[in-house]
């Protein structure tokens, strides 16, 4: 099982909703991280993909313009049944893996998805319904990482 599965498996404990509103659809990196103005909610996202999953996001550069829109990024990571309440534009950094590495990105979060349950066999197995983070590399397209959030 590769990155993606054992992070969502991994975090099959917890099932919360991330209170973002849909008004708030499309946003930059610069209203969700810390010291540029973030609501609370968005600090402990941020926080949460540090601590949990060595994940770093930040703001791009206000010229940065994504080959990708953020609809076409919704699209390209839309696999877990749920809604996506916001999409950011992001620099994401791997620090377990490349931490000398960015890649511009759009964070799209999925509320109400549904997460398969594994576990051992011959255990009752229940899908669990969470909020999902993806990561959507802004030049291809490929739904890199996926994460569950609290």
């Amino acid at each position: 099982m590769g990155r993606r599965g054992v992070k969502l498996a991994a975090l099959v404990l917890v099932a919360a909703v991330l209170p973002i509103s849909a008004a708030s659809s499309t946003q930059t990196a610069e209203q969700t991280v810390p010291g540029s103005g973030s609501p609370p909610i968005a600090v402990a996202v941020y926080e949460h993909l540090r601590s949990e999953y060595e994940i770093g996001i930040a703001a791009p550069a206000s010229s940065v313009t994504p080959e990708l829109t953020s609809n076409e990024a919704v699209s390209a990571a839309d696999g877990f049944g749920g809604w996506a309440g916001s999409t950011h534009l992001v620099l994401y950094t791997d620090f377990a893996n490349a931490p000398d590495e960015q890649r511009l990105a759009w964070l799209v979060v999925f509320r109400d998805a549904t997460i398969p349950s594994f576990g051992p066999p011959g255990r009752d197995h229940r899908d669990t319904v969470q909020t999902v983070a993806a990561f959507v590399d802004a030049a291809s397209g490929e739904d890199f990482d996926d994460v569950t959030l609290p």
